[in-house]
């Protein structure tokens, strides 16, 4: 196959076995969504994973998954009733979708939705009519900024997170594509995030270049290619301060303040500790963002974030979610 060829395979949908499925970070969401369309067919009076909530940053594979979900559902019964739509569309309640007239609904990007009454009425009914309900979302249940009423109902079902692919994950996910130069292999795979779509983009992108260099690129030639992406994802120090303030419930301002008390001090050494790791700036400039404070405390705060890590599954957890959503 040459570069050209490639081209046109890249994002090619299948029905049946995209190797995507099978890969680890993806194989427990897959169960749970085999569950749900088996759940769906038998139209029995129980619904054992309801609502699936799958999250994960964009990219992930949370709409791919969903897709396969609805179309081996409607493989098997054309017939099924099935709606999909975006929970920023759950604003005009008298334009939702009835519950009793479903067999499956979709809500995705929770995290958008503005209409809270809507969603925490919808999921009611959903529930106690038996109507199997998938909701995506980027942020898990306890990370949303949304009321406990809503995101209560949200974790009652089963709560699935999707993550980023390993480097092997991402090395399947290109070889499946067809034979591959292993120069331009190993430098996707060090140089993207573990996203099945960059991934594919990626490749639609070398292909391109393949065929304006009339030859195969070198790494030299990626490199530059892709020197633009590499630095616009790079998470600048006020979106790394705005995340943390937000899953803590601290505003911008006490993170820069000269404040010291415990809550405000552990999401400050939370904000300093992803600074030093996703970005290039220097302990003195994350130092000086974070209230003026010198290089010796930034390197404190991070020693102390590493040393926690270990024994705090919570703050684990906190550091994985927002290092997900800065990718």
């Amino acid at each position: 196959m040459t570069w050209a060829e490639i081209r046109y395979n890249v994002g090619v949908e299948k029905t049946s076995s995209e190797p995507w499925i099978d890969l680890p970070e993806n194989r427990a969401a897959w169960q749970a969504m085999d569950r749900v369309v088996r759940c769906v067919l038998r139209r029995g009076p129980r619904r054992s994973v309801n609502p699936l909530f799958l999250h994960g940053p964009p990219g992930v594979g949370k709409s791919r998954l969903v897709t396969e979900g609805i179309t081996r559902l409607l493989q098997h019964d054309p017939q099924a009733r099935v709606t999909r739509l975006s929970a920023a569309e759950l604003g005009n309640a008298d334009e939702l979708p009835q519950p009793r007239q479903l067999d499956l609904l979709v809500i995705e990007d929770v995290q958008k939705t503005r209409g809270i009454e809507t969603l925490v009425h919808l999921l009611d009914q959903c529930v106690a009519r038996q109507r199997q309900l998938i909701v995506t979302s980027t942020l898990g249940p306890g990370q949303l900024p949304l009321p406990l009423r809503l995101t209560s109902r949200l974790a009652q079902g089963l709560v699935i997170a999707l993550e980023w692919l390993s480097p092997a994950s991402r090395r399947q996910v290109l070889l499946s594509r067809g034979p591959l130069p292993q120069e331009i292999v190993e430098f996707l795979v060090q140089s993207l995030p573990g996203s099945v779509r960059q991934l594919e983009g990626a490749l639609t992108r070398v292909a391109t270049l393949t065929e304006t260099l009339g030859r195969s690129p070198t790494v030299e030639d990626l490199a530059e290619l892709f020197q633009p992406d590499r630095q616009a994802r790079l998470p600048s120090l006020e979106r790394i301060a705005r995340l943390v303030g937000r899953h803590y419930h601290i505003a911008l301002e006490e993170l820069r303040s000269q404040r010291r008390s415990r809550e405000v001090l552990i999401p400050r050494q939370v904000g300093m500790y992803l600074a030093r790791q996703l970005t290039p700036l220097s302990l003195e400039q994350i130092g000086a963002y974070f209230g003026g404070r010198d290089h010796t405390t930034v390197l404190h705060a991070c020693r102390k974030v590493e040393e926690a890590l270990t024994q705090d599954a919570s703050l684990s957890g906190a550091l994985r979610a927002l290092q997900a959503e800065l990718a």
